[in-house]
């Protein structure tokens, strides 16, 4: 076998057009020789299968000549012969690895890409390079956060880069979720203690202003972190959607609601242009509602004071258009990055609006996102669904229907005795009072081991029973309930965790339903409608 010092000629194609970096690839013959002659350095597979990162050896045209252990049990490959001759993004199924002849490195999104950038760098400096790298993968839309050390190395007088790679996505989302939590979740709670002072020292015609801003200031910090667990549950594939009829104009009523008294309308106009007639649809509004807030949010931010975004909707007969556009233009590094999970303009670990909005649409409502930006027309971004939606045809994961979503087993609404299992006194009392109002009577008890003394004396037809309680939990108390000879009650359980597993979690321990937190009265409405 020739050596690689004997190397076959680089292969030149003209068809092959960078943007970036250069797009020749060594011939098939040329990469079958460098990884021979690799494979036979013992020490190489020695030391690099030992290690829990993923290795790779690239040749001078960035072509995998080698890998270690972990990228083959990654990839679920006996062998590594497939990928040998491909680049980083190819094996890893980046998106934008196609988008031209030239492949990995070679179009206009691969200008922004951390490896590309890192193996060039280190190339030039002849030193080790670090950078983050962030892959949304072709096909599945599932975001990777890296971190890349690219470092030369020389064989037989010939040039190759070793290539680390480790996954920090999980990392990364959590420093995310922290900055969102500790930064603007925090801004808008300060902001709620401030005018709950106030409010105590008010003179009587200013309470009701007030007032009135301390219950939108409440319903967008709740807005908030149901929108950051929901989005938590759609990103490891646990989220429930629950598809509904709704309207165009039933959509952008509510926008108008949420952005009328917000921040960033103080010194901007926003204008929303209502179809001529309504249009209806099925979707999942929760879902909806954030990709469309976080487009709305995104264009006011862009937009100077006094400047306008403008929003509307519209359809064909298959199709929902959502356009919003702010007169504003994004830089081209900008638009190279808009969709990658780790990028905002706002600085590092600020946000997820885009990234989320391109995740929810494509993988949950059927839809997609798209964008273009110029000195014309300003920037527009248009959000695309089908009206007449068939979930089943969705690749949504976990197939099943959240208990929540399954038909009204009973059409009456007959009055029932409730317990409410709460240890929070406020939750307590609001929902308390929520089911009352719903024309059911209610009994509260404040943990597991209340629920079981109380109902000796006390039986209910429903129990809706916090998951997370002191003493004793709402699956342990669920679980003894089971247990016992006693006429059985109902039990619907409460979780501020949307996620499947928490609600496989509620229905194995003798759960018969699941309501995520904060409650919602319409679901607690037809949830209780189901009982027997």
């Amino acid at each position: 076998m020739r050596s690689v010092s004997s190397r076959a000629p680089v292969r030149m194609d003209k068809r092959f057009e960078t943007c970036f970096a250069p797009a020749e690839r060594a011939s098939d013959e040329m990469v079958r020789d460098e990884v021979a002659d690799i494979l036979k350095q013992d020490w190489v597979r020695q030391v690099y299968d030992s290690l829990d990162e993923i290795l790779m050896i690239l040749n001078e045209q960035r072509q995998l000549v080698f890998a270690n252990r972990p990228l083959q049990a990654l990839l679920g490959l006996e062998t590594l012969d497939a990928v040998y001759g491909k680049r980083p993004g190819e094996v890893l199924h980046c998106q934008y690895a196609d988008n031209e002849t030239g492949g990995c490195g070679t179009s206009r999104h691969c200008r922004q890409c951390g490896a590309v950038n890192a193996i060039l760098a280190s190339r030039h400096s002849n030193a080790r390079e670090v950078r983050e790298c962030h892959i949304i993968q072709k096909g599945t839309s599932e975001a990777l956060t890296l971190r890349v050390v690219a470092s030369p190395l020389i064989l037989h007088d010939h040039h190759f880069t070793i290539l680390a790679i480790q996954d920090i996505s999980d990392h990364h989302r959590r420093r995310v979720l922290e900055r969102i939590f500790f930064h603007d979740i925090m801004n808008t709670a300060v902001g709620l203690r401030g005018l709950s002072m106030l409010l105590a020292m008010a003179e009587p015609g200013e309470m009701d202003d007030l007032q009135r801003r301390i219950s939108i200031g409440t319903d967008e910090l709740v807005r908030e972190l149901e929108s950051q667990r929901n989005l938590n549950a759609v990103e490891n594939k646990e989220y429930n959607p629950e598809f509904t009829d709704t309207s165009v104009k039933t959509v952008l009523d509510e926008l108008e609601a949420l952005y009328r008294d917000h921040p960033e309308t103080t010194k901007r106009n926003l204008v929303i242009l209502f179809p001529p007639e309504d249009i209806p649809f099925k979707t999942d509004p929760a879902l909806l509602f954030r990709v469309l807030s976080n487009m709305t949010k995104n264009a006011l931010e862009a937009t100077p004071s006094e400047g306008t975004v403008t929003v509307s909707g519209v359809a064909d007969s298959d199709t929902v258009y959502f356009k919003v556009n702010n007169p504003g233009v994004m830089p081209e590094a900008v638009q190279l990055q808009i969709f990658q999970r780790a990028f905002s303009t706002k600085g590092p670990s600020r946000g997820l609006g885009t990234y989320s909005m391109k995740l929810i649409s494509e993988r949950y409502l059927g839809g997609w996102i798209s964008f273009a930006s110029n000195e014309e027309m300003g920037t527009t971004f248009i959000a695309a669904y089908p009206r007449h939606l068939n979930p089943d045809d969705l690749a949504v994961p976990a197939g099943e229907v959240a208990p929540e979503q399954a038909p009204s087993e009973s059409a009456g609404q007959r009055a029932l005795s409730v317990m409410l299992a709460e240890d929070n006194k406020v939750n307590a009392l609001v929902g308390s009072r929520m089911i009352e109002e719903i024309g059911h009577t209610c009994v509260t008890a404040p943990d597991g081991q209340a629920v079981l003394d109380m109902l000796r004396d006390t039986p209910v037809d429903v129990i809706l029973m916090d998951v997370q309680m002191p003493r004793m939990d709402g699956l342990a108390a669920t679980q003894a309930i089971r247990n016992q000879s006693i006429k059985q009650p109902y039990i619907i359980g409460l979780t501020a965790d949307a996620s499947t597993e928490a609600r496989d979690h509620c229905l194995n321990a003798g759960m018969n339903d699941y309501l995520t937190k904060p409650i919602n009265p319409e679901k607690l409405r037809d949830t209780l409608k189901r009982v027997p």
